[in-house]
């Protein structure tokens, strides 16, 4: 069975490979049972679960994002900064419920509805985070070439 083009580009494109291994690497958490953390965290890691779904959630947004701008089309929708963010936040919950759907089949896992909670918050914080950066990095570059064009006036001028 031979790969097409695009299957070969999606399987190179380390965007593509982060998002995948972090989701991979919740998934695997999420269905981990609660005595493997009390191991390396002791009894009391209640907060440490809050925290985590926050962050591991954000982190995993915030992947998103760059991905699916580098796609520039899913379908026939076009993946602009506003799209790749809402797009992202939808992945993400998705993912966050999904986890919690799995945890049924953990020993002692229960699923929660706060945890899918901190997941959206987490989520939200993510492409907070990476708009924040993106709008940044574009007025930086706007004020860069403006300043290139500014400058090449003067130099001709003279």
């Amino acid at each position: 069975m031979s790969e097409t083009a695009a299957e070969i580009e999606l399987s190179k494109n380390p965007k593509f490979i982060s998002c995948f291994a972090w989701a991979i690497l919740l998934t695997w958490l999420a269905v981990l049972p609660h005595t493997f953390f009390r191991l390396f965290f002791g009894p009391r890691i209640t907060h440490a679960f809050s925290l985590g779904h926050f962050i591991c959630y954000g982190i995993l947004s915030y992947l998103l994002c760059p991905y699916l701008r580098s796609t520039r089309k899913i379908l026939a929708y076009e993946i602009n900064l506003k799209n790749s963010i809402l797009i992202a936040f939808g992945i993400t919950f998705f993912w966050g419920a999904l986890t919690e759907v799995l945890q049924f089949t953990s020993a002692d896992r229960i699923p929660d509805m706060w945890d899918i909670i901190l997941d959206c918050l987490g989520a939200i914080m993510g492409v907070a985070i990476y708009s924040i950066l993106s709008r940044l990095q574009i007025r930086s570059q706007q004020k860069l070439s403006q300043s290139e064009e500014f400058s090449g006036i003067t130099l001709s001028d003279q």
